[in-house]
């Protein structure tokens, strides 16, 4: 027996927990964003992510804006409904909207960073600022709007490169650059989004 198996203590492994590496590897290519998500936040502590062609842009939360119209509007509990599952988190932003040919709710307005609060998996509250999405300080929506369709989502500077991490967290708005052959992990976010730079990026990711 060699020796660094003498004295050593049996252990039960369970089988429930191991996963090959063909299934937790998961990749994404392109220049569509997609948000990763967490499938399991109790268990995973880590996200790691490699790029393996061209360039990735990796930001820590939900990006990938929604749709809407004056009929997701209510302005009785002030919410936006995104018409499905919006995978975004109180506090999440800065976010923008760009405006339909017609009016948005009042008193929103284009150009403009908003920040969300979360009282539903598919509505949001627009908030001013990130201490009053946390406080549910939420805008007063007075009207509707126009019988149009708007963007919400994040402004063309959310992408704006910063190569320190912690950016993604203070600043709001940088992402992280990982170009071909670099990895980054990180504290396994609830949600990250990713973005390439052009249709043949490649990325590979998985959860630890």
């Amino acid at each position: 027996m060699p020796q660094e198996y003498v004295g050593a203590r049996t252990v039960e492994v369970e089988s429930a927990l191991i996963d090959s590496i063909p299934n937790i590897i998961n990749h994404v290519v392109g220049t569509t964003p997609v948000v990763l998500v967490n499938p399991d936040p109790v268990r995973n502590k880590a996200l790691i992510l490699r790029c393996d062609l061209h360039e990735f842009r990796v930001r820590p939360g939900s990006y990938v804006g929604f749709q809407f119209d004056d009929g997701d509007v209510n302005t009785i509990v002030d919410t936006i409904s995104a018409g499905g599952a919006h995978n975004l988190s109180t506090g999440d932003g800065p976010y923008q909207i760009v405006a339909g040919a017609g009016a948005l709710p009042n008193p929103l307005a284009i150009a403009t960073d908003y920040y969300v609060f979360v009282p539903g998996s598919t509505q949001i509250q627009v908030c001013a600022s990130y201490a009053d999405a946390v406080a549910e300080n939420y805008i007063d929506l007075t009207t509707t709007g126009a019988a149009v369709t708007h963007d919400f989502g994040t402004p063309a500077s959310g992408w704006a490169v910063a190569r320190d991490p912690a950016a993604t967290i203070s600043d709001g708005y940088g992402a992280v650059l990982v170009i071909a052959g670099q990895e980054l992990k990180m504290a396994a976010p609830t949600h990250c989004t990713v973005v390439g730079f052009d249709a043949a990026a490649s990325l590979s990711y998985y959860w630890a």
